[in-house]
């Protein structure tokens, strides 16, 4: 029997419905979305219609800070930016969410167009609206086996990875610019729903994270992506940074020496797996879990394949344990690492890999994406030059410290 890693969600409330003070959106499209997502649940107490010009994302978006900075009603506001596919403005959109500190959401008119008649395609939209909005979509519950590991009040679980910069080119050297940095994306359970992720990047410093409910955990599960055999001595050292950063935190209140387990989460190796019934070798189903024969005898990892591919051939996740301070069993680390994968609140699918790691993953392309976005428009005053720094450079694009930051 194969395992169900969907779910339908279209006739359901959401577990937790947003608040949305003013939603911008465009007059032709307002009435149907409006109605749907108070179906769900979600208060929507506003709807500013606009007239939009594609072409003028830049000046729509100054004129609604404007209002904003006056305005209570725009408090929790978000901008819902509609424009054709061949207009391609979504790396702008999202710098200037960041550099105006307003929450927005891009959609393409040809999607736009059809939602009336497609069900689901609204859905899909609302599902993110609602986690943009503050709100939580779904709940999980793992098998019995990882509810010791599971996100109470007292566990976090982040993920975290790294997008490195192409070498600085002869002409940047010459104009005595700074290279461009790594970005570090990351992803925990950090809001006031421990069942909810959050997450951030930043330019080569790292950053302090708070006490977002109240307690120092005692155990962290870091779930990092992006490296291979032969680095994990450098996971190890990077494991070490975070003990170290977390005794440093609650320093020199606390005497803080949290439980850690350190799981690699790859899909870079060369294994397929496949089923073979009878109609010859198939994709596993999904959920299914590979723990001996191709796995390395003298490490603790598993191969989990979590998804169900929409072709082709699906490749499974590649989970080694690294550091286990707790001494999780095979059943508890596996559990885990499969309910996590349901985490992914704009999605009614499981997907392949832990919702920490995909979201850090899109925290690490934001940030590279932003830094490219303003070379792009500014041109010469985009260039980071001697004298400001990298810390600089977190300040002005991450949302950490911003109206953003929850």
């Amino acid at each position: 029997m194969r395992a169900k890693t969907n779910f339908d969600t279209r006739f359901l409330a959401f577990e937790e419905a947003a608040h949305i003070t003013t939603l911008f959106i465009i007059t032709d499209f307002a009435r149907n979305f409006v109605t749907a997502a108070k179906a769900k649940g979600m208060q929507i107490d506003h709807v500013q219609h606009y007239v939009m010009d594609p072409t003028l994302l830049y000046k729509h978006m100054v004129e609604i800070y404007t209002l904003k900075k006056t305005d209570p009603k725009l408090k929790n506001m978000i901008f819902l930016h509609i424009e054709p596919e061949s207009n391609k403005h979504h790396d702008e959109l999202k710098l200037f969410e960041r550099r105006f500190c307003m929450i927005t959401q891009h959609l393409k008119m040809e999607n736009a167009a059809q939602l009336a008649g497609k069900k689901m395609m609204m859905e899909n939209i609302l599902l993110k609206l609602n986690v943009k909005g503050g709100g939580h979509n779904h709940y999980v519950t793992p098998e019995i086996y990882a509810m010791p590991l599971w996100m109470e009040k007292q566990i976090m679980i982040m993920g975290y990875n790294v997008c490195h910069p192409t070498g600085q080119s002869r002409a940047d050297k010459m104009a005595d610019r700074l290279p461009d940095p790594s970005v570090v994306g990351f992803s925990f359970n950090g809001g006031v729903n421990p069942d909810s992720f959050i997450g951030d990047y930043h330019y080569q410093q790292a950053t302090r994270e708070r006490k977002s409910r109240g307690v120092l955990p005692p155990l962290i599960i870091v779930v990092r992506d992006g490296i291979s055999d032969g680095q994990h001595s450098h996971a190890m050292d990077e494991l070490e940074t975070l003990r170290e950063a977390a005794a440093e935190y609650a320093s020199p209140v606390d005497d803080y020496t949290p439980h850690f387990i350190f799981v690699v989460a790859t899909k870079r190796h060369h294994k397929r797996v496949y089923a073979d019934g009878e109609r010859g070798l198939t994709n596993m189903a999904a959920m299914s879990v590979v723990d001996d024969t191709i796995t390395d005898p003298s490490l603790f990892e598993f191969y989990m394949q979590s998804h169900t591919p929409i072709q082709g051939t699906a490749k499974p996740t590649r989970y080694t344990v690294l550091k286990n301070d707790v001494g999780a069993t095979q059943d508890a680390m596996q559990s885990l690492m499969g309910a996590l994968c349901f985490e992914h609140q704009i999605s009614t699918n499981a997907i392949s890999i832990p919702e920490p790691v995909y979201q850090s993953d899109e925290w690490a392309k934001r940030g590279a994406n932003n830094m490219r976005i303003i070379k792009q428009m500014f041109g010469e005053k985009g260039q980071l030059k001697k004298g400001f720094t990298y810390d600089d450079l977190t300040n002005s694009l991450s949302y950490w410290n911003s109206p953003l930051e929850k």
